[in-house]
């Protein structure tokens, strides 16, 4: 008697490896334009992050922390953060949203913040941010 093996154990069903194939060109597509319109919106805010630093450079009160809720044709609210840098002595911090990452949007974004945490707290309870930007704020300033 001649019989027949199983087909799961001969090569898998042309099918079968076609919707693999779909699959894996779905996911790709998928990836690829999450991380594009994600790098697209990140433009946008760093744009607004640049507008009010340009509004705000020449700010004398650099040992204060500035609070920006609206700026003519930009979105979000900001605060202005003191730095121990003197090439950048303000730092600015969009406290209304993330990067597409789930970072903080800071320009310039490796500042050294001054710790001035009643003042951060004070900008806070006038302005209540993002609940992750308020916990990455706290814990780049160093408050308990």
């Amino acid at each position: 008697m001649n019989r027949k093996t199983p087909a799961s154990k001969g090569a898998p069903h042309p099918a079968y490896l076609i919707a693999l194939v779909v699959v894996g060109i779905l996911a790709v597509a998928a990836f690829v334009y999450r991380k594009h319109a994600g790098e697209l919106a990140d433009q946008k805010k760093l744009a607004a992050l640049q507008a009010v630093e340009r509004q705000y450079h020449d700010n004398a009160q650099l040992e204060t922390i500035l609070l920006v809720e609206r700026l003519k044709g930009v979105d979000g609210a900001f605060l202005g953060l003191p730095t121990l840098d003197k090439s950048a002595p303000r730092a600015w911090v969009l406290i209304t949203d993330l990067d597409h990452d789930g970072e903080l949007m800071m320009l310039p974004r490796d500042a050294r913040l001054v710790p001035h945490c009643d003042q951060l707290k004070g900008a806070f309870m006038v302005h209540p941010p993002l609940n992750e930007v308020a916990v990455a704020l706290e814990r780049a300033m160093d408050c308990k």
